[in-house]
């Protein structure tokens, strides 16, 4: 068993003017073996809700370059509460160490827009696919990624992982070997302190195989639908 081990004091920061942030929900220690999962959570309230951002032995681009670690930004209830969880899946000896929240407002806040949104494809079975989704929005909006209007798929397919770019604000979901469960309707979802925003639906769909004019010749077959992002 190792302990990986979050600080205490989180970061906070604030624009004149503007309340908070303050936080009120630190990510607490865990102890996990290798190849688990974690979650960490975090929880800040300000007005504008702040925005929330994760930092690994104060590296706040450790994280960015990690394909196994997701974050969520969800806003509660009330307009000034902002709650974070990170995900980290089949953890690795690397991942151990120390983490933190940082919690930021600010002014000119813009709500999130889905900029390009994932598109349809027709993979075989047993080949790879990727799916990718560009967003705006200040403060910087966090990407995730659902199947079949849940996230549980995602999270449960060994061969599906999400890599982030966070120079462009772009997400990549990358699955590997597609399998007969991989198949199905994706989309993206962006969040920030403002607001939330959903892709539309991108079909990954079963590639079919045939001859053309009896030569050994083979092409890919599939549906293809147009996919639009809405805010």
């Amino acid at each position: 068993m190792s302990l990986l081990n979050v600080t205490k004091d989180s970061r906070e920061s604030a624009v004149s003017d503007l309340s908070g942030p303050d936080i009120v929900g630190v990510p607490q220690n865990q102890i996990t073996d290798i190849g688990a999962s974690v979650t960490f959570n975090c929880t800040a309230t300000g007005l504008p809700a702040p925005n929330i951002s994760w930092i690994k032995n104060n590296d706040s681009f450790a994280l960015q370059s990690n394909p196994r670690v997701t974050f969520i930004n969800d806003p509660l209830d009330d307009t000034e509460t902002m709650q974070s969880q990170l995900f980290i899946t089949r953890v690795k000896k690397d991942d151990f160490g120390e983490y933190q929240c940082e919690a930021k407002n600010g002014g000119d806040a813009q709500k999130p827009a889905i900029v390009e949104g994932p598109k349809n494809q027709s993979v075989l079975i047993g080949s790879d696919a990727t799916l990718s989704c560009t967003a705006r929005g200040l403060p910087r909006p966090t990407i995730h990624w659902i199947k079949d209007n849940a996230s549980y798929p995602l999270q449960s397919n060994s061969r599906a992982r999400v890599i982030p770019d966070g120079r462009t604000n772009r997400s990549h979901l990358f699955i590997t070997r597609v399998q007969m469960e991989g198949f199905g309707k994706y989309q993206c979802i962006t969040n920030n302190s403002i607001g939330r925003s959903q892709s539309g639906v991108a079909v990954l769909n079963i590639g079919q195989i045939f001859s053309l004019n009896g030569r050994g010749k083979s092409r890919v077959r599939g549906v293809l639908l147009n996919c639009m992002g809405f805010s």
